[in-house]
């Protein structure tokens, strides 16, 4: 990395952490800009990625699509959908979720039976970390059978895990269909799941909850941002979503939305090329 002219970096926290380490480990002069190793500057831009919301929303919203999402809103008529698209892994948090889902049940008895958790994860093999990724599986499992026993019922699943992946009609109904979608990881670096959330939501306008530990969060100001191990808090969050009155809903939206469009995949490249051709003229310069 030091060898480059230019290096990009999802949010700012993430250039900081490289700068310190170069200054730390290799005592080299390094600031939130650049790093002057022996041989040469090496500069740093903060650069969040983006997604093509032209291209997404034309899939998201194709035919074979709209008839995907009607089904799966007809199967869940009368009841608030919650989703989550995360890696079956301890840094994904869905375990943090399930128990945070677990106790806005407790807290706000309204909601038992009115709402249900749609959680996607990866399916997870023997060969995932020497089973490790197994072994928290089970344990999601279990969570998710604990509450589903202690508020579900014959008619009523509050928790549906769904260890697959699924087809990008699949992926996109599901992404339409959430009334509120929520992000616990523990660590990650950006989250474009989050992102075409937002873009899919553009007529039903439902609110993200996210991870302050997620590199998206920094991008995303009006949405609702939540510390994963905070399980009292993040139910509380939860509750709010569910709650929030129309006016509010459509601002946050509206405002994130606006920064998906204006922070697309293809301003993402152009910044980072023009950002590049400075550098190499200002090197080129004796700069």
């Amino acid at each position: 990395m030091l060898g480059s002219n230019l290096v990009c970096f999802q949010a700012f926290h993430y250039a900081q952490h490289f700068a310190n380490s170069c200054a730390r480990i290799l005592g080299y002069s390094a600031n939130s800009k650049w790093v002057e190793t022996t041989k040469s500057r090496v500069h740093m831009s903060i650069i969040p990625l983006g997604i093509s919301i032209s291209k997404i929303t034309s899939l998201a919203f194709a035919e074979s699509v709209d008839k995907k999402y009607k089904e799966l809103r007809e199967l869940f008529k009368g009841v608030k959908v919650i989703i989550g698209c995360d890696p079956m892994d301890q840094f994904g948090g869905v375990d943090k979720k399930l128990q945070a889902f677990d106790c806005f049940l407790g807290r706000y008895p309204k909601w038992q039976q009115k709402t249900v958790l749609l959680q996607v994860t990866n399916p997870a093999t023997m060969k995932d970390d020497d089973g490790e990724s197994v072994a928290f599986a089970r344990r999601v499992n279990q969570l998710a059978d604990a509450i589903n026993q202690d508020y579900g019922s014959l008619d009523f699943t509050p928790v549906q895990m769904h260890a697959q992946n699924l087809s990008q009609d699949e992926y996109f109904a599901l992404l339409r269909l959430g009334d509120v979608a929520i992000n616990t990881c523990i660590r990650e670096g950006m989250s474009t799941t989050s992102l075409e959330y937002l873009a899919c939501q553009r007529d039903s306008h439902g609110p993200l909850i996210i991870s302050e530990f997620s590199g998206t969060a920094s991008n995303l100001e009006e949405a609702i941002r939540i510390n994963p191990w905070d399980v009292f808090h993040v139910a509380d969050q939860i509750n709010e979503a569910l709650t929030l009155a129309p006016e509010r809903r459509n601002y946050m939206h509206k405002a994130l939305y606006k920064r998906v469009v204006e922070d697309n995949v293809e301003i993402c490249v152009n910044s980072m090329l023009r950002r590049l051709i400075k550098v190499v003229r200002l090197r080129e310069s004796g700069h």
